[in-house]
């Protein structure tokens, strides 16, 4: 009996070996195939920027679409090296008029705005004595809605970030920005996120990648008040904590 099993183990062990081995060692594909699917798996993480849309933003009529004017307040570029810079940049960037997600926004040119792009607001890592920590931005008019494109640097749950929509007749509403909630960092893809009411948006990295890019995201905020005119948009950082955040446009709908 022992010889038996042994002789047999003899004929399945070439057999074995080899299927180890090719489980272990794959074949690897020809390198156009690989580039292939590369491009393949990550044309559909792009291309939803594009195709798809917020709900609410593809029931809303084209007419009703307006950016708010952030060029005045405006205090760094991330679109080139001139002017006031900071570690964010997207220098491959698609500038002017964009549609993410079904919802136009007006991304500024460096060289329209004196080399000012977005606005950045201080953290502890980033430009702390130099940025401030607090924007108010006039709006002057009713939305159902605002979407903030914006980044975040040194992504972070911590500390008291918020947006605060200021209504003309005195009240406002704060929307609390948590770091990895409603937006993911500029660099690491693996924070990018996309639920409801935040989206990323992919920036190419390299000139003509179509595999490498950046992170920014949109944020979506329905107004539980569109009927009344909202004044101002307030933009806050925490200085004690790390997270910076850049905000590159905003877009509201009047309905």
């Amino acid at each position: 009996m022992r010889r038996e099993c042994r002789g047999l183990l003899l004929l399945l062990l070439p057999a074995s070996l080899g299927f180890t081995w090719e489980f272990l060692n794959p074949r690897p594909l020809e390198k156009e195939k690989q580039e292939e699917v590369i491009i393949k798996g990550t044309e559909k993480f792009v291309n939803r920027q594009y195709e798809e849309k917020f709900p609410l933003a593809a029931k809303l009529p084209e007419t009703g679409w307006f950016s708010v004017d952030l060029k005045p307040y405006c205090n760094v570029n991330i679109f080139s090296d001139a002017g006031q810079t900071t570690p964010v940049k997207y220098p491959f960037m698609n500038l002017g008029k964009q549609v993410f997600y079904g919802v136009p926004f007006e991304i500024i040119f460096p060289e329209a705005n004196e080399n000012r792009t977005a606005i950045a607001l201080a953290s502890t890592y980033l430009l702390t004595n130099t940025l401030p920590d607090t924007i108010e931005v006039p709006v002057g008019r009713k939305s159902v809605v605002f979407y903030f494109l914006h980044t975040t640097y040194y992504t972070d749950p911590s500390g008291e970030q918020f947006y605060r929509i200021n209504y003309d007749d005195g009240t406002s509403h704060t929307i609390k920005i948590i770091g990895r909630v409603h937006s993911g960092d500029w660099y690491h893809a693996d924070t990018r996120i996309y639920t409801e009411d935040v989206h990323y948006v992919l920036v190419p990295a390299a000139k003509d990648s179509k595999t490498f890019h950046r992170n920014m995201h949109i944020l979506q905020w329905k107004n539980p008040f569109p009927e009344k005119i909202v004044k101002s948009i307030t933009f806050h950082s925490d200085r004690k904590a790390p997270m910076g955040i850049f905000i590159v446009a905003v877009t509201g709908h009047g309905g």
